[in-house]
This record gives C-alpha cells, structure tokens and sequence, in this order.
C-alpha cells in the first residue's frame, strides 16, 4: 500500500494532470524534439566522416581474349576492329577489339552408340576477340576499369552492334 502510494507521487511529479514533464514540456513534444536532434547528429556524422575518393593509375596494356560460343552466323559480321565493348551489368568500357576470329561452333552430343563426339554447328559460329585495354595490375588481380577480370569468367558483353555472354580465355599483362 505505501509502495503504490510513493510509485504514485513519484510519477505524479514527474509527468503532471497536464501530460507535461516536470510540469515543464509535454511529453509528445519533447519525443519530436529528440528525434530532430538526433536526425540533425545522424546527418552531420555522415557530412563529416564521408571517404574520400582515391584515383588509382591505370597505367598497365593488358590484353584480354574472350570467346562467343554458339552466335549464329548472320550476326557475326557485327564484331568489328576498333569497337569498344563494355560489361553488360554495369556499361564499364573495357577495351578496344583488335582482332577477330571466328570458326565452326562445336558442341559435345551423343551418338546412336551412346558415346560423347564432337559436333560441329552448321549454322552457328565461335567467336573469339581480342582486346587491348587500359588497366592496372597488381599480385593479386587484373582489372579495365572498374572491372577485376579472370580466366574463365563469364562475361555479359555488349558492342557497338552486339551484346551477349563471352567467356575470357586469356589475361595478359603486357
């Protein structure tokens, strides 16, 4: 009995019949005011501790080779000398195609004796490039750009005129 009379004292005073704390501030706006408060922290901590951009050289030739499986004929006209080709995901600009090679696209199937042969495309072509790009180079990867790029990496490409899935054969630091 005396508890609830002292726990009803003690809060009595604390917020009054008015809803004000300390008879001082009501309740609900003192919550606003601490929420700006710390909204206006929150703001000035990220304006003051922003990164700052470093700027890294690339000052490295690099030569990348890459291969489309499977494209069909028609379309391989569309690799061209000279075009920039760029990564599908983010339209970084990799490099500049310096050569270009196509020949017969070759599948593995089943023959009627059940065994796994090679067999050649008809209609569809291999298409392997090679770029010269601007990169940077260290012991542990090789990136154009903004892009690391590795031996085996599948790629989404896009030309000037083409855009598909490639495959990089070859990485070289020249």
């Amino acid at each position: 009995m005396i508890a609830k009379k002292l726990v009803k004292v003690v809060f009595v005073k604390i917020i009054d019949e008015k809803g004000k704390l300390f008879g001082f501030i009501n309740i609900i706006d003192l919550f606003i005011v601490v929420l700006v408060l710390a909204v206006i922290f929150v703001g000035v901590s990220i304006v003051r501790n922003r990164g700052q951009v470093v700027s890294v050289k690339q000052d490295k030739d690099i030569e990348l080779t890459m291969i489309f499986r499977s494209v069909r004929s028609e379309y391989v006209s569309f690799f061209k000398v000279g075009d920039v080709v760029k990564r599908k995901e983010t339209q970084g600009a990799i490099g500049e195609i310096v050569s270009v090679e196509d020949f017969p696209a070759e599948t593995i199937e089943i023959d009627s004796e059940g065994k796994k042969v090679i067999a050649v495309s008809p209609r569809e072509r291999d298409v392997k490039i090679v770029l010269k790009c601007k990169g940077r180079a260290s012991s542990d990867m090789v990136a154009t750009g903004n892009e690391i790029v590795k031996v085996g990496q599948k790629f989404g490409a896009i030309t000037k005129w083409y855009e598909g899935e490639a495959i990089i054969l070859s990485v070289k630091v020249i």
